[in-house]
């Protein structure tokens, strides 16, 4: 990705995609009547993340941070297989388990994948212009800080995916 390329169309437009994307966790947030700490983690920092670079691309006019947060969107989008094996679990626990396997291996390797390219972004386009505004630097606190503990949550998740396919 080459930040010279993004457009204000193109940041509008991945405004609309993260709007979806937040307001999926957000629902998911309410509709759950129990979650555990390490979900509703996963969920707040995948909220508050894009609202954030969305806040400091407008205060900035500054598409720097853009293609960093479509990679960070982008990680919202590869649990579907795992969606998929729960879904199957709910209707006959039998036929999830190979669906289930496959998704903690197959999100395991993404996460972690997804994890490695948004911090090489970051570390290559973002952290180097510290001398811009507050609220980037802010970011750059609070960005590897919430990558961790993200991917953490992720791979908690995949552990439990796991042990649910083992179980059916």
């Amino acid at each position: 990705l080459i930040i010279r390329d993004f457009n204000y169309h193109d940041y509008e437009t991945a405004q609309y995609i993260a709007l979806i994307v937040v307001d999926l966790y957000i629902f998911e947030l309410l509709y759950r009547p129990v979650m555990r700490l390490p979900l509703v983690m996963h969920h707040c920092i995948t909220i508050c993340i894009p609202i954030f670079v969305a806040y400091i691309i407008q205060e900035g006019d500054n598409l720097d941070l853009l293609p960093l947060a479509l990679i960070i969107l982008f990680q919202a989008t590869t649990e579907q297989i795992t969606f998929v094996g729960l879904f199957l679990y709910r209707i006959k626990p039998s036929l999830s388990s190979r669906t289930l396997l496959f998704a903690a291996v197959q999100v395991s390797i993404l996460k972690f994948s997804m994890l490695v390219w948004s911090y090489v972004f970051w570390g290559r386009y973002v952290l180097p212009h510290r001398e811009g505004q507050s609220l980037v630097k802010a970011f750059n606190v609070i960005f590897p800080i919430s990558g961790i503990i993200l991917f953490g949550t992720q791979i908690w998740s995949t552990y439990v995916v796991y042990k649910i396919a083992i179980k059916a």
